[in-house]
């Protein structure tokens, strides 16, 4: 199943069930209600997936879980969205 977030700062992003099952827990840790990232939750989103994969690149040298440019565009997306003050949306 496919899913897009959205931000009206940025292009949609759309990820795969992989892609979505990597991010979702840290996702719905640091956020209030899920689909919704607000403005003050991105910085925390943010820290950490790149703290995710940096944890799983010590412990087994590499970040084949994380290294994935879909990811990486996330992350782009989140910044984006947090300079124009702007939430991010999932449409599942």
């Amino acid at each position: 199943m496919p899913y897009e977030f959205k931000s009206s700062a940025t292009n949609s992003l759309i990820v795969d069930d992989e892609v979505y099952a990597k991010m979702e827990p840290i996702i719905r840790r640091e956020t209030d209600r899920m689909g919704v990232i607000t403005v003050m939750e991105i910085p925390g989103v943010m820290l950490k997936l790149r703290a995710a994969a940096a944890r799983e690149e010590r412990e087994g040298g590499e970040t084949k879980n994380w290294d994935d440019p879909r990811i990486e565009a996330f992350i782009q997306m989140l910044k984006t969205a947090l300079y124009a003050r702007d939430s991010v949306i999932l449409n599942a």
